[in-house]
């Protein structure tokens, strides 16, 4: 009959439950760690995906103020660009303009040595100051003898030359007869010299009057001083 020797102690039935007891734990070990170590890796791998996600940059501060300022300096020179064309071109027909008015010569007379202004009159009667009178538009001028307009006539002679610009046009003439008429006998002639530069028969191109003779109250004269002229 088997039994157990004597002196043996029967580590069969001790280990046993001992065995049961590691394999259990082991095994629970083995278990739980993989769980908990895959289920890190599924969460650090979902918070990677997350936070590499590129998301849409705002822009900078800096940037968008550069932006603007960029953008309004830009506009102002366009603007004074504009402003410098329109000024430009505004000073260029002002300056235009004022060219041509200057250009544009006054009517006149420019004998012995000076040149006197012409206006036109109605009437001879017209007091002509200190300028030349112009009967209407014919070839009739008459002024005063004084220094600043025909006192020299007097001192001129036939074949002198002289120059008379009229509407922006200068015809040079020349003196071919000169007489001295008392004032009553000029007053029988004034339609023929004044309206047709007519005397004794012959037309002439200009005719210049002024006072001859001695003065007679402020500003007349006992005669007359007559310049017969053709042009050259």
């Amino acid at each position: 009959m088997k039994g157990v020797l004597r002196g043996q102690f029967p580590f069969s039935r001790l280990m046993s439950p001992l065995v049961l007891l590691t394999l259990f734990l082991m095994a629970s070990f083995l278990y739980s760690t993989p769980f908990s170590f895959t289920t890190d890796i599924t969460q650090n791998a979902t918070y990677s995906a997350l936070t590499t996600v590129d998301l849409p940059e705002k822009p900078a501060k800096t940037t968008i103020l550069s932006n603007f300022l960029t953008k309004k300096s830009t506009t102002k020179t366009t603007n004074s660009a504009k402003s410098t064309k329109i000024t430009t071109a505004s000073s260029i027909q002002k300056t235009t303009t004022k060219t041509a008015k200057t250009t544009a010569k006054s009517d006149s007379i420019t004998i012995g040595g000076r040149t006197i202004s012409i206006f036109t009159v109605n009437n001879t009667t017209v007091d002509a100051g200190s300028q030349v009178a112009r009967y209407k538009s014919t070839g009739f001028l008459y002024g005063h003898n004084s220094s600043s307009v025909f006192g020299n006539l007097k001192n001129l002679s036939t074949g002198t030359n002289f120059s008379v610009t009229l509407s922006n046009q200068t015809t040079t003439y020349k003196i071919a007869k000169i007489v001295t008429l008392k004032k009553s006998d000029v007053a029988k002639n004034m339609n023929n010299l004044a309206l047709n530069q007519t005397y004794g028969g012959v037309k002439y191109d200009l005719v210049l009057m002024t006072c001859a003779g001695q003065k007679v109250g402020s500003a007349d004269a006992t005669h007359r001083l007559i310049i017969l002229a053709n042009t050259k």
